[in-house]
């Protein structure tokens, strides 16, 4: 595992490219959880609702009323999935939550992050915890919303950068910084 929960944040006197400081709370995680569900038409359940719309359609172009009960639950199916795509960013948040993002286990005075973002890692330091330092090498695609940019990690980690925590400019420069060839992928 690269990422550490206690390494320490900088070495020497070497100062990050952006520092973004912010309150976790409730409006910053469905932010975050809207920017990793991203586009509707694009989630993985919308695609396998879509499959399925598209084989019921052609399983009844097909066979007719010869495969009703392969009808039934394929109709079943494509509910579910239509209604799993709805709840998208919600299962997002969920999953940030399960991340140790679920500000109702934080205390109210323990709430205040720090990212710091150098040229090889991004350290959190939250308020009361020890820092957590994770490798730029092994970031995943960056998930950017209208409000927030996600920064996510093997292992399920991640690390969120409100826009208001830095000004227009640099919140943009830092997206374009993070957004660049070098991130790792999907």
């Amino acid at each position: 595992m690269s990422h550490s929960k206690h390494a320490a944040p900088t070495t020497g006197m070497e100062k990050p490219l952006y520092q973004a400081s912010y309150e976790l709370n409730r409006q910053v995680i469905e932010d975050a959880g809207m920017a990793l569900a991203g586009d509707q038409m694009r989630n993985p359940p919308t695609i396998a609702s879509i499959v399925i719309l598209v084989a019921i359609v052609v399983l009844a172009a097909l066979v007719g009323n010869d495969a009703v009960v392969a009808l039934t639950i394929l109709v079943v199916l494509w509910i579910a999935t239509w209604q799993l795509s709805r709840r998208w960013s919600q299962i997002m948040v969920g999953r940030l939550r399960k991340a140790g993002f679920d500000t109702a286990l934080i205390p109210d005075d323990e709430c205040r992050r720090e990212v710091l973002v150098y040229a090889d890692r991004i350290v959190v330091l939250p308020k009361g915890g020890a820092p957590e330092t994770y490798q730029r090498s092994e970031m995943r695609k960056p998930r950017v919303g209208s409000e927030i940019v996600v920064l996510r990690f093997p292992h399920g980690a991640y690390a969120l950068i409100p826009r208001r925590s830095l000004s227009a400019q640099r919140y943009n420069d830092l997206v374009r910084e993070l957004t660049g060839p070098s991130v790792a992928g999907e």
